[in-house]
């Protein structure tokens, strides 16, 4: 499991709903939950590809929230 408080991330300003969205549409079999602020994402390994996977989400949620 881990928690990100979407909220804390420098310079970056996106809804925890569409991080959480992203990270669905990147990896559908990621468990994620909002609550508040934070987005949890269950199913995550400590690899090289879950970070890879947690930074395209952030950029591509960064990119969808400056078209719209």
């Amino acid at each position: 499991m881990l928690k990100i408080d979407v909220s804390l991330l420098s310079g970056v300003n996106i809804s925890p709903e569409v991080f959480a969205k992203t990270l669905k549409t990147i990896d559908d079999g990621l468990k994620v939950e909002v609550r508040d602020n934070d987005v949890i994402i269950y199913n995550l390994g400590v690899d090289r590809y879950s970070a890879k996977v947690i930074r395209m989400a952030i950029n591509k949620a960064i990119h969808y929230m400056n078209r719209y």
